[in-house]
């Protein structure tokens, strides 16, 4: 019988059941019925019956069942209690949602419940109830179980039968690498496994299976009502069971007779299990007749069906590998292939959870649920097979006493042992031979040259240069160029560490003015950090660029600072442009964008432009040559004029204004905002750079290599609150496949960076804001280091080449503001952490703090302060 899924086979029709409501049934039907109602009744004032839910005529509580049944009866459960009453039409149920209640069931009530319901596809395909998994308890049962333990998943007929795993596992291995002998491809799994394990059990067999596997697994409602099947409401189904009972059996028998016959004349005789089942029958012919034989097929073949087969390593290797075993049964915790266990029925009255049972009522057991249940697992949710690793879980049970996936006590599954031989030797063969990649992934490596381009949008074409920046360049020789350039000549580790004094100083004014603002007095002050940490940036950036400061102190010019602010927030402002997308708007100017964008870009270039120009008079005159970039720009403009041109050079300072200020200072205000939420993770962060720092000295850019929790906050603050949640938009340059799908040519790629650093198949606890997580080689999910499973900057060609830039900047001023100030919330509750609007994702109010100066520290920030000139 199969029992991993209870969905209903036809959608029960509402006209059914208002003319049964409404219709003039016979009198001995309404007799019968209000006898039953009126024992109900009695029955429930007497006995302590489980929890139950309001019920309609006939039906009873099949309304309340919804795809998937396991979810649903889990929520029921959360509002009912773990043990709670149903009547699937005139069967009534027990739900069992927790640990405590399913051992009940099956130790104390083991016998009483250790038989199973009796279902149409029982009768047909568990050759009228006497096949292992359809049979009742008893004699016949007990012989059946004998039978499966000894003669078929023994350890010694396991083993004999290895070769034909091991061969079918081979054939597997071989087609998926007859695929990927180019590169990463694209894989379907699930129609490869599913034929992987028919292939095992039988080569022929996977039509009828497919066919059994619907019609066992599916719900009929005449099971439980009545009133249709007198009807005739379900003689189609009953038709195609019998009709596919027919032709399965006739093919076993034909099976069945060919060994049979091969066995006689001494022809290919093979050690298959049913050669070794005929050679029993010989013995006790009277119990292993064909029908026994046909059912025990049947039955190993339901077990394999709905487990899965394995191989490359050997079979003896498993019991080696403990984290592939670690993987396997925390697979089967959160996704057990029978989530509802195959349902049990009431022998006689008995007792759980302290309610009363009737006899004749099924029992299920929502395996789904207590896998999940937070009282038996930390962090139920997450994917986290460490959990198996050595001590309990919880209490004093360990984790594998917590998991019931082929259920318990004398009804469980006797072919677990092959199940796990399958599974761990399939899982092992995949994991060894092939690497396995994220449909985004494949966007970056397969697909990355075609998605090597970008969206022409409105804002490329005039900040953009005329798409002749590194962001917004078509791919190819002149883009490669640009890349070339912005990795040597202005990424290099060479040129970050010549201007590593920039940032440096930067950051000291930063912690000067908290120190000034009131942090240094011996009660916390209020600061509100959002503009200060934005100034930082934007003078960061531009004395790296041009060697001018335009916010704070030290401003030269007050005129042009000004011009500065007034282009950087109108240039920030620009947003989606919905003529983009519907070219009719741009026709018609649509809110007048495109003459204002003209407008803007235009006094962007002449502001750029004027910075050159001041750069090239004071490079000829030889007054105040400064180690910038622009400088750098004007001296290879000298050697390649034709190459290094003043649009070129502007083209690069737009690139750095756009692309490394606000991501930098949005993604610091964002980890302030978790550090104060969490005091633990920041306490434990000092802690880090107190011991590798220490207080007599303020941390360098140096330093951040030796403070990996600072970098695992940073880390995890960028897989929560990407600066670029859907990342630059790419263009298909030609047709492709993405997961399997056709993307026609100049398709827009968008890669969701947010979805995906927050996707539960990934990430244990996705939500949660947990920088441990990084920590190590530990894995975060299967084999894969958490780091490799965040894109913040993007993949492949197009990946951001600040990267190295951002990196530095973020980890010396986080750290800095963590080494010298104490933080906490300006109140009880914690801090908002509310999204805004904007393409970087900014917070949607300010964060406002509690700061005050460490007593060590503020000695060190004033003397900080006078050795690189602050005032």
């Amino acid at each position: 019988m199969v029992g991993d899924h209870l969905v209903l086979h036809h959608q029960f029709p509402h006209y059914i059941l208002l003319y049964a409501l409404h219709v003039n049934l016979h009198l001995e039907l309404g007799q019968a019925m209000e006898t039953r109602i009126v024992t109900v009744c009695q029955l429930s004032r007497a006995k302590n019956l489980p929890p139950s839910l309001p019920s309609l005529p006939i039906i009873g509580h099949l309304h309340y069942l919804k795809h998937p049944l396991h979810r649903a009866l889990r929520d029921l459960a959360e509002k009912h209690g773990p043990v709670f009453f149903l009547r699937f039409g005139s069967q009534p149920t027990v739900i069992v949602s927790s640990l405590e209640a399913a051992e009940e069931c099956f130790t104390k009530n083991d016998i009483i419940l250790a038989n199973r319901p009796r279902r149409s596809a029982g009768k047909y395909f568990g050759y009228n109830y006497t096949t292992i998994s359809a049979s009742p308890y008893g004699d016949h049962w007990r012989n059946l179980r004998r039978v499966s333990t000894i003669e078929i998943f023994s350890a010694h007929r396991l083993n004999v039968l290895a070769e034909i795993r091991r061969d079918e596992i081979r054939r597997l291995l071989h087609k998926l690498s007859a695929g990927s002998l180019e590169g990463v491809t694209w894989v379907e799994l699930k129609s490869k496994l599913t034929d992987l394990t028919f292939n095992i059990m039988m080569r022929m067999f996977k039509y009828l299976i497919k066919e059994v596997v619907k019609l066992g697994g599916a719900v009929n409602l005449g099971e439980f009502v009545p009133v249709p099947r007198w009807m005739g409401f379900y003689r189609k189904f009953f038709k195609n069971m019998i009709e596919i009972f027919r032709r399965t059996d006739a093919f076993m028998q034909g099976l069945i007779d060919q060994h049979r016959r091969k066995k006689i004349d001494g022809s290919e005789i093979k050690n298959t299990m049913l050669d070794h089942l005929l050679y029993l029958q010989e013995s006790e012919p009277e119990y292993y007749t064909d029908e026994i034989i046909k059912g025990l097929i049947m039955a190993k073949n339901e077990i394999d069906a709905h487990v899965g087969q394995d191989r490359l390593i050997d079979e003896p290797d498993i019991s080696k590998l403990q984290y592939l075993q670690n993987i396997i049964s925390e697979t089967l915790r959160l996704k057990p292939a029978a989530p509802l266990l195959v349902p049990h029925y009431a022998a006689e009255d008995c007792q759980i959870g302290g309610y009363h049972v009737p006899r004749k009522s099924m029992v299920i057991v929502n395996a789904w649920a207590i896998h999940r249940d937070p009282k038996l697992w930390d962090n139920p949710a997450s994917f986290r097979p460490e959990r198996f690793e050595g001590g309990p879980e919880v209490g004093k049970k360990e984790a594998h006493e917590l998991i019931l996936p082929f259920g318990l006590g004398r009804r469980a599954c006797p072919g677990a042992p092959l199940a796990h031989r399958v599974m761990g030797l399939t899982l092992g063969s995949l994991i060894q031979c092939f690497d396995w990649k994220r449909v985004a992934e494949e966007c970056f490596t397969k697909h990355d040259v075609v998605l090597a381009n970008r969206v022409n949008t409105t804002d490329g074409k005039y900040f953009g240069y005329n798409y002749t920046t590194v962001g917004s360049s078509a791919y190819g020789e002149h883009w490669r160029n640009l890349r070339r350039v912005s990795a040597i000549e202005i990424f290099s580790t060479h040129r970050l560490n010549a201007q590593r004094g920039i940032r440096r100083d930067e950051i000291s004014r930063l912690l000067q003015k908290l120190l000034t603002k009131g942090s240094s007095l011996p009660e916390f002050t209020r600061v509100e950090m959002k503009s200060k940490l934005t100034e930082l940036m934007f003078n960061i950036m531009m004395r790296m660029m041009a060697g001018k400061r335009y916010f704070g102190d030290n401003v030269v010019d007050n005129e042009e600072a000004k011009e500065f602010k007034y282009i950087i927030k109108e240039v920030f402002k620009i947003g989606v442009n919905p003529s983009e997308f519907l070219p009719v708007l741009r026709w018609m100017d649509y809110k007048g964008i495109n003459k204002g964008m003209i407008r803007l870009f235009e006094k962007t270039d002449a502001f750029l432009q004027a910075l050159i120009d001041e750069h090239r008079r004071k490079k000829i005159d030889g007054s105040e040559i400064k180690n910038t970039t622009i400088d750098h720009l004007l001296s290879l403009q000298e050697s390649e004029p034709g190459y290094y041109t003043d649009q070129i050079i502007k083209g690069f300072i737009m690139v750095m204004l756009l692309a490394g200020t606000d991501t930098s200072s949005v993604t610091l205000e964002w980890a302030l905002s978790y550090l104060v939420n969490h005091p633990n993770i920041l306490d434990k962060a000092r802690i880090e750079i107190d011991v590798q720092i220490g207080q007599d000295r303020l941390i360098d850019e140096a330093d951040i290599s030796k403070l990996p929790y600072l970098q695992n906050i940073i880390s995890e603050t960028l897989r929560l609150k990407p600066a670029a949640p859907l990342l630059v938009p790419h263009r298909a340059s030609e047709d492709c496949q993405i997961g399997g799908y056709h993307v026609p040519r100049d398709s827009m790629v968008l890669v969701n960076a947010w979805a995906i650093h927050r996707d539960p198949a990934l990430w244990g606890d996705p939500a949660a804001f947990r920088p441990e997580r990084f920590e190590g080689a530990g894995a975060e999910v299967g084999n894969r280091e958490a780091h490799k499973l965040i894109l913040p900057f993007g993949l492949g060609r197009r990946a951001c080449p600040g990267v190295p830039l951002a990196q530095r900047v973020m980890g010396l001023t986080l750290g800095s503001l963590i080494q010298c100030f104490d933080w906490k919330r300006v109140g009880v509750e914690p801090v908002d952490l509310t999204e805004g609007r904007g393409t970087t994702m900014p917070r949607e109010v300010p964060l406002e703090v509690m700061c005050k100066a460490r007593p060590a520290m503020h000695k060190l920030i004033s003397e900080e302060s006078k050795t690189t000139g602050v005032e």
